[in-house]
């Protein structure tokens, strides 16, 4: 799998922000963002914005650049690895964590862009410690989803998704 260029896709379509920025602010630095990533390409701001909660972080995603890069990413994600030196890797219709997605990436940012990536183009839904019961800001929760595995998709549809 050519995870430069899955990473530099990422890089192009997503930013980060932690949860505890306020949702006004957050809004704002996003479009900066991607307006900064587009200007040098002569693009437009981006008209549309989605946005991923990954329990720490919450995505921004630049939705029409995404659904532009779809078929690429798709093709990119059919060469995901079942190993990464000695660590067996979750195949993607199968529940990956964001663990998983760290492995394979090498980096966690990258790892939450793929994550809030996926769930735009409609390829799995991220599961939270909230989506098992847990009560989001508890010890317990924090634990899960930074220890537990409880950052994940629900699977891999790229077949069954829409088309924004």
């Amino acid at each position: 799998m050519n995870t430069t260029q899955l990473c530099d896709i990422i890089g192009s379509t997503t930013v980060a922000f932690e949860t505890t920025i306020p949702e006004s602010e957050r809004d704002e630095k996003a479009n900066e963002h991607f307006t900064r990533l587009r200007e040098p390409l002569g693009l437009s701001a981006p008209t549309e914005i989605s946005w991923a909660y990954c329990y720490f972080r919450q995505v921004a995603v630049d939705s029409h650049r995404a659904y532009a890069m779809r078929d690429e990413v798709i093709d990119l994600l059919e060469g995901w690895p079942t190993t990464v030196g000695e660590r067996a890797i979750r195949p993607l219709n199968d529940l990956p964590t964001l663990q998983d997605m760290t492995e394979v990436l090498g980096n966690q940012a990258d790892a939450y862009g793929l994550l809030a990536l996926g769930q735009t183009l409609r390829f799995w839904e991220i599961n939270t410690p909230e989506t098992y019961g847990y009560t989001a800001g508890t010890p317990s929760a924090d634990t899960a989803a930074s220890k537990g595995g409880y950052v994940r998709t629900n699977g891999y549809t790229p077949t069954n998704s829409q088309v924004g």
